[in-house]
């Protein structure tokens, strides 16, 4: 079954979402990731004889040919250091960029928005705003535990504190601000009034926030839903 949300709820609860799940815009952003890392590395892999080099040379400084050697490594070295960073912000600028442009952004804030959908193999999210499932994340129910219904947080893989955990939300909210100049968003990393489903695997977790405007028959139904093919429980503490 599809659930809907308006489009201001569906921005704020991206801005919580924490999930690793499958899908071909996720496999493309990871890529995209992944490529740059390696780039990044060889990079820095392709310093080190330099290094090993200058610092034989500097055990020698009397050597008539040092500076001749040893000027023209640290060049290198900087170079590739330099190039090092410099990859890795191009990457992340593609990998923005990629990202925005596979996002179909509604026309307003009230547009309704399938978010998630729930079926026999596993639960959807609708990150991108797209029709398509392959477009969408997926979390198969196959590699979940069990799920926690609970109350709403920013929640992470991070040991973040709670300042730097704000200052991230209140970035991401924005770059909505930037395109919606009504959205109001928020700095709060905990919602006492508002719900997440947290979903325990062998490895990690996932993280689903709850629209914010749904009421309490919407949220019963959805878990319910949910609760046809794992266990949740209730843990308010969260």
């Amino acid at each position: 079954m599809k659930y809907y949300c308006s489009a201001d709820d569906f921005f704020f609860a991206r801005g919580f979402t924490f999930l690793t799940g499958q899908g071909e815009i996720v496999k493309t952003l990871k890529g995209i990731q992944k490529e740059g890392i390696l780039k990044f590395l060889k990079l820095f892999i392709c310093a080190v004889p330099f290094v090993i080099l200058t610092g034989v040379m500097s055990r020698f400084p009397h050597y008539k040919y040092s500076t001749y050697i040893s000027v023209p490594a640290t060049i290198i070295i900087v170079s590739l250091i330099v190039g090092a960073f410099l990859n890795v912000w191009r990457y992340n600028k593609e990998y923005k960029l990629y990202e925005d442009m596979m996002m179909n952004y509604p026309s307003s804030l009230d547009e309704k928005i399938m978010i998630y959908e729930v079926s026999e193999q596993g639960l959807y999210y609708n990150r991108y705003n797209r029709t398509n499932n392959s477009d969408m994340m997926f979390i198969s129910w196959d590699k979940v535990i069990d799920g926690e219904l609970g109350i709403l947080r920013y929640t992470d893989n991070t040991n973040k504190d709670q300042v730097e955990k704000s200052l991230m939300l209140t970035r991401f909210y924005e770059e909505t601000r930037k395109r919606y100049k009504d959205f109001q968003g928020t700095k709060d990393i905990y919602h006492k009034n508002k719900k997440m489903i947290i979903f325990n695997k062998e490895k990690g977790f996932e993280v689903i926030p709850l629209p914010k405007s749904w009421t309490n028959e919407e949220i019963s139904n959805f878990v319910n839903e949910i609760e046809q093919y794992i266990t949740i429980g209730t843990n308010e503490r969260i």
